[in-house]
């Protein structure tokens, strides 16, 4: 039975709950920055950037080290296709919080937490694919 969950824990599964768990640490710290920024009375998109924007760094070394398990250094290629992915998440999650906020008049708080699971998915799906990629050997634990 231990084997058998060490064996999940490890792989794509475990992968799968330790991004979760980052992301959901993450996603609290992005959304405490852009709750004070649209207190603050910025603009609800604008705010939900700069949260993101600074999650990104938090996202980075927790991805890096506890869900994926990378061992070596990032290259400056993953860095960049890390940046890429984030800035298609922003996207797809910054129009979101636009068209549900401006469009649909939701409060700018329900429109965030719409949002932040179109991120995570993005996210997940895009750092396993394009930066934390199979054919790691030892660098990362993949399943």
């Amino acid at each position: 039975m231990r084997i058998r969950v060490n064996a999940l824990w490890s792989g794509w599964l475990g992968q799968m709950v330790r991004f979760g768990l980052t992301g959901a640490l993450n996603t609290a710290f992005s959304y405490a920055v852009y709750t004070a920024g649209v207190k603050l009375g910025l603009y609800a998109p604008a705010a939900w950037a700069i949260g993101y924007a600074l999650g990104m760094a938090l996202s980075l070394t927790v991805n890096t080290r506890w869900t994926f398990r990378w061992k070596e250094r990032l290259r400056g290629g993953q860095v960049a296709a890390f940046l890429l992915v984030n800035m298609v998440s922003l996207g797809a999650s910054t129009g979101m919080v636009a068209l549900l906020a401006d469009h649909y008049r939701w409060n700018e708080q329900w429109a965030g937490l719409a949002a932040a699971p179109v991120s995570m998915a993005i996210n997940f799906v895009g750092n396993r694919i394009f930066v934390y990629r199979a054919g790691g050997g030892a660098r990362c634990s993949r399943g």
